[in-house]
Order: C-alpha cells, then sequence, then structure tokens
C-alpha cells in the first residue's frame, strides 16, 4: 500500500500540470487582486529584517506603511517570503507558492479518499478536487491565494473530523484518538492562517457536520468531545493571527469593504449557474448573468449523481457499512453548501452575525467541490467492489474526463511580460499597488491621490529650523538624527497603529496620530530619534498561546511515539 501511494501521489502531481501550466510561461498574468507578487516581496523583505511573526510592511499603504498581515492570511506568504529569502525572485517565488497551494489540493484530499475508498478513488478525488472548476476561478480569475490555500488544508480538517466520526468505544484520549484529532487540528490552522473567512465558513458547516455524523456516529460522545477539543486546538495554534486579525480590526478601515458591492444580498447564485455559465474573467453582479462563472464542472455533477446509486442500494438492501455513513455526511454538506449559495438562504444570511464579512455567498463553492470530491471517490469504490481489477478502466476513463472537461479552464486571461523590476519597484508598490487594496490603513486617514502627493520622505522637521536625516530604517523601524535650532515636531510619514514607540536620546516621547502619520515633539539641540513597532499585549499573549499549543502538540506526539515504541 505505501509503494502504491507513493506511486499515486507521483501521479497525481504529474496529473495535476494542467493546472499550473500557466505558471511557467514568461512574465506574469493579470487577475482581480493583482498584487501578489508585491505582497510576496514585502512579506520576504519583512522576514530579511528578522521580523517574526511578520504584520507589518513598509512600503505599501501609499509608503506609509500598514500591519496587512495582521489581518490578511499570512500563510502563503509566508512561503513566497522564505523563498525570496532563499534566493529566488519575488515573481519565480509567486510562481512557486501559486504552484503548492494548487497542488498540495490534490495531495491532501488524496490522503481524505484513499483512508476510505483506496488508492484508485483516492486518485479519482484528487483530480476531481484539483480541477474542481471554481478552483480555476480562485486562481487565475481572482487571484485568491489565501483562499485557495484554504481550499488545499479543508481535506486534512474533514479526514481528522471523519477519523473521529469513525471511532470505535475507547478510551477519550487514548493514543489513536489522539493521532485522528491532529488533522483537525493541524487543518484548522492552515484554513485560518491562508483565509479568515474560510475558517468562518469551515466553522458554520461543522454544525450541520456534527448534527448529522452524532445520529450515524457509534460513539456520540468521544466523537463530539475529540471534536470541540480539536477544534479548540487549532484555533490556539493559529491565535498569533486570529486574535488580533479580530480584535484589532477597528484599527483599520476594514469594515469599509462591507456593503455597496460587496453586499452579500447582490452576489446569490442562480441555480442555472452551477450547470453551465459562460467563462469569463469579470466580477459578480446582482442577478444571474455574473462576470465570472460559478458551474460545477457536468462531470463533477455526473460523479456525485452517480454516488447516489450505490448508496440507495445499500440503503434499501439495509447494508449500512461505514462507507455509506460518510457518503450521506457528504451529501448533507452539498445540500447545505448549496442552500447557502442560493437566495432561499437569505434568512440563515441576515440571522448569523458576522455573515455579511463573507461578501459573497458563492464562496461555498470551495466546500462543494470538496465533498463532490470524496462522493467521487465514494463510486469508483463501490463500482470497484463489483467489477475488481477491471476498475481501473473506470479511474482512467473518469479521469481523462475529468481533466479533458476542465484543464482549459485553468489559463489566465492576459500574459504580461513585466519583468521582476516592475513588481518590486518602489515607486510600483507605493502607488499603484497601495491603491488596489487600502482597506487595512487607520480609519479617517488621509490617502493620496495621485503618485504626487506621495510622501517626500519618512522623516520631516515641523514647527523649527534644522535638518534631519535617516541613519538607519528597517521594517517597524527608524533612526534618525535631527539639529533643531527650537523645540520643533518631528513628522514621521508611517501610518500609526498602537505599538509604535518614539525615542530621543533613548527618552521615550508621546506620539500623535495625524491624518498623514504621526507627530513627535522634540526639545531644541541635536539628537538621535527613534521609532519602534513593538508588538501590543494583545498580539504578545496570542502569541503566547500559539507556542503553548504547537508545544503541547509537539510533547503529545513524542509521547505516544515512545509509549508506542
Amino acid at each position: 500500500m505505501r509503494i502504491a501511494s507513493k506511486f499515486a501521489l507521483l501521479l497525481i502531481v504529474i496529473l495535476g500540470i494542467g493546472t499550473i501550466l500557466p505558471l511557467f510561461h514568461s512574465g506574469f498574468f493579470t487577475f482581480h487582486d493583482n498584487t501578489q507578487v508585491e505582497r510576496v516581496y514585502e512579506m520576504g523583505v519583512a522576514l530579511s529584517d528578522k521580523v517574526f511573526p511578520v504584520r507589518w510592511v513598509t512600503n505599501l499603504g501609499y509608503g506609509y506603511g500598514y500591519p496587512i498581515f495582521n489581518f490578511y492570511g499570512p500563510l502563503p506568504y509566508y512561503i513566497g517570503g522564505v523563498l525570496t529569502n532563499s534566493g529566488f525572485g519575488a515573481l519565480v517565488a509567486t510562481k512557486i507558492m501559486f504552484g503548492i497551494g494548487i497542488l498540495f489540493s490534490g495531495v491532501t484530499m488524496f490522503y481524505l479518499s484513499r483512508k476510505y475508498f483506496g488508492v484508485g478513488a483516492g486518485i479519482v478525488s484528487s483530480v476531481a478536487y484539483m480541477y474542481f472548476p471554481y478552483h480555476a476561478v480562485n486562481i487565475y480569475v481572482r487571484g485568491a491565494v489565501g483562499e485557495f490555500f484554504a481550499y488545499a488544508a479543508l481535506p486534512l480538517v474533514f479526514l481528522g473530523l471523519f477519523k473521529l466520526f469513525d471511532l470505535k468505544k475507547s478510551k477519550l484520549f487514548s493514543g489513536k484518538n489522539y493521532f485522528a484529532m491532529l488533522p483537525v487540528s493541524l487543518g484548522v490552522f492552515l484554513v485560518a492562517t491562508s483565509h479568515n473567512l474560510s475558517i468562518f465558513m469551515l466553522l458554520l458547516l461543522i454544525i450541520p457536520f456534527t448534527a448529522v455524523s452524532l445520529i450515524l456516529s457509534e460513539n456520540r460522545r468521544n466523537f463530539l468531545l475529540l471534536l470541540i477539543v480539536s477544534i479548540i486546538v487549532g484555533m490556539f495554534l493559529s491565535s498569533f493571527y486570529i486574535i488580533p486579525a479580530f480584535l484589532e480590526m477597528s484599527y483599520t478601515n476594514v469594515s469599509s469593504q462591507v456593503g455597496g458591492g460587496a453586499n452579500f444580498v447582490d452576489h446569490y447564485v442562480c441555480p442555472s449557474q452551477l450547470w453551465s455559465g459562460v467563462w469569463s474573467f469579470g466580477g459578480s453582479v446582482e442577478g444571474c448573468v455574473d462576470g465570472l462563472s460559478f458551474k460545477l464542472g457536468k462531470v463533477h455533477i455526473l460523479l456525485a449523481v452517480l454516488g447516489l446509486i450505490p448508496l440507495v442500494i445499500s440503503l434499501y438492501r439495509k447494508k449500512f457499512e461505514k462507507h455509506d455513513k460518510l457518503a450521506i455526511v457528504c451529501f448533507v454538506m452539498i445540500i447545505c453548501s448549496v442552500l447557502l449559495l442560493l437566495s432561499t438562504s437569505n434568512f440563515i444570511w441576515q440571522s448569523i452575525p458576522f455573515m455579511k464579512y463573507i461578501q459573497y455567498p458563492w464562496r461555498f463553492l470551495n466546500f462543494i467541490g470538496l465533498f463532490t470530491s470524496v462522493i467521487g471517490g465514494y463510486f469508483v469504490f463501490k463500482i470497484n467492489q463489483n467489477i475488481g481489477q477491471k476498475g481501473i478502466i473506470l479511474v482512467v476513463s473518469i479521469v481523462i474526463l475529468l481533466i479533458i472537461t476542465n484543464y482549459k479552464l485553468f489559463s489566465p486571461q492576459i500574459y504580461i511580460g513585466f519583468p521582476e523590476e516592475f513588481y518590486t519597484s518602489k515607486n510600483h508598490i507605493n502607488f499603484e499597488t497601495s491603491r488596489i487594496s487600502d482597506e487595512y490603513m487607520p480609519s479617517g486617514f488621509q490617502t493620496p491621490k495621485s503618485f504626487q502627493e506621495l510622501p517626500p520622505s519618512r522623516v520631516e522637521l515641523l514647527k523649527t529650523t534644522g535638518n534631519i536625516g535617516i541613519l538607519s530604517e528597517k521594517t517597524g523601524y527608524l533612526k534618525a538624527s535631527y539639529q533643531a535650532l527650537s523645540d520643533g515636531v518631528i513628522h514621521v510619514n508611517t501610518a500609526y497603529f498602537p505599538g509604535w514607540s518614539a525615542y530621543v536620546n533613548n527618552t521615550k516621547l508621546a506620539i500623535i496620530p495625524t491624518s498623514k502619520g504621526m507627530n513627535v515633539s522634540i526639545p531644541s539641540g541635536s539628537g538621535v530619534f527613534t521609532m519602534k513597532l513593538f508588538q501590543t499585549p494583545l498580539e504578545i499573549v496570542s502569541n503566547a498561546l500559539s507556542v503553548l499549543a504547537f508545544l503541547g502538540l509537539l510533547i503529545g506526539i513524542i509521547k505516544i511515539s515512545s509509549r508506542r515504541k
């Protein structure tokens, strides 16, 4: 089985090449969120400045900086940033980052499906997941890096959840149960740190998942307790990010993104769009004629329908195995996910707090892709039980159909041949990139309307005469020397957030936030002015919780492994 699985993983990577071919093209391509190379570059700069965890970047936010990775899923960009610090250029590092996220979805789905349905079914589920049409939308239409990384981590969560669902009666915290919890906790961590909206949607869908599983599970008490504990551990693992992202959001202008063109009421999916639709690279609008496609894929729909047949037969014959129970759970989850896409679920969206932050109901397509892919594996497994070795013909046929009907979707609209220097240019990042995404600036900050309005320098002397010059500048750190003939003010063209501290000759001074940066009153004479960005008390506590959670997991793995030996 191990040799077969290793061969299957290699085969999955080969079969997945059709989804990543555009990454081998020279230059790059356009999509909705044209900021990915620049964010990878900024993450790399922060890591090279020995900042960890990275929250603040210097050049985005019109050169005033802002803590984007305090609020925007940082995990994919850590991968990109590590690559840039390993010698890759930011453009190549971004392409590798994309490729990792795309192919990782196939690997995780393989492990989920293979666990219950075997290697052949695992290959079918993996290819179905990689070639799910909405996956192509996320990658080549929207450029939603965080979302497709979360998409890649979701199978890990449900691998663990299905393991917990399948538990027999045993000691609550046995070694077997511990290793069943691990994929849930690690998967929750990966989803949460990739895309905070995906973790919110996941937690919502775990409610109906739990309800159905409690009906079908043979060990309800242990299932429920271990599920709750594993999710809590996963949230603790990611607390360094999710706690500040939620509790420090009020310091930013993120709330401005809710409503207007991103009001969920205007973005429900029409049932006909799930079957077909013109493939395009536009945006989502009210009604049934959107600028992007929400189709599920005809082969994916066919696999889901075919999966119903053996399930119905098993129910009719009353030969009800664990595989059939798993299929029931998946079908219920597909129904719940589809319901949340449609306007008929408006009462749910209106009733549940914070649903408005999801903005687009069609984001639940991620979960439809997950569960239809699992059902595809279930169908192959049930058919193979009857046809034996001939099942390889079925596997090959389905894989070919999935690739032929969907590979053409995994292509960008336009290639652009800009060199890497274009993306990493300070002027480009300061204005062109910054105006695409400036919601992480402080509320009320006066953003530049043109390139000419960008700050000419990082620091300026006000209300006095003299001079000031920068001695050193890194991510979250500034050191300058000044000479002032009288008491005055140093204006720093950096956005204010809690955590900034100012010093003159090692004496801490008060910071006055302004609509264009920060002011610090200074005495006459000469001195050394320093500004440092420290972790806030909330961030320090959040970091500690993550460290403790990881240490706890590691200690548990070591203890159980040594006990087994």
